[in-house]
């Protein structure tokens, strides 16, 4: 009888403890299929094989014609997002890439030629292929990428791209 009551006694003393991990922030890639997006414009290539650059999967790749000197590819987003980095996994030898975040779909990709780009990345033999870019956060619902080649006969493929936000 006494041990009985030594336990009641010690399991009403006993106080609760409740333990929560720290949240870290995450971030979220607008830029993918389940996230809603979709591939809004390509200047060349299979169609059909557009959304191999928004699949989260970098053994899927899209590759453009090797005759159009300006590759361009538009994300559209499910809706406008307050994006703080754009990234690509890609094979393009003696390039450039420019990066746009738009706010509405260019009637056209030639539109792009009088437009700023928000960001370029010139193509060094140590980048291997990845581009990022990390800025404030900006709202955009398009995110535009276009290659510029530089006397290189081989097609640009593209593994993945992604708009980040937290």
């Amino acid at each position: 009888e006494s041990t009985q009551t030594d336990d009641q006694s010690a399991t009403q003393t006993m106080s609760r403890v409740t333990v929560r991990a720290k949240a870290e922030p995450r971030e979220y890639d607008w830029a993918k299929i389940h996230a809603g997006a979709r591939i809004a414009f390509v200047s060349s290539g299979a169609k059909v094989l557009t959304d191999r650059m928004i699949d989260n999967d970098l053994r899927s790749a899209f590759q453009f014609s090797s005759f159009d000197v300006a590759p361009t590819v538009i994300v559209e987003l499910a809706r406008t997002e307050s994006i703080h980095r754009v990234s690509a996994v890609y094979k393009a030898t003696n390039s450039r890439l420019d990066f746009f975040l738009l706010n509405e779909l260019p009637k056209n990709y030639h539109a792009l030629d009088s437009v700023k780009p928000f960001a370029s990345f010139d193509d060094p033999a140590e980048a291997k292929g990845e581009a990022s870019i990390e800025f404030a956060p900006s709202s955009a619902r398009y995110v535009a990428l276009r290659w510029t080649r530089n006397q290189s006969p081989d097609p640009i493929t593209v593994a993945e791209i992604s708009a980040l936000s937290s």
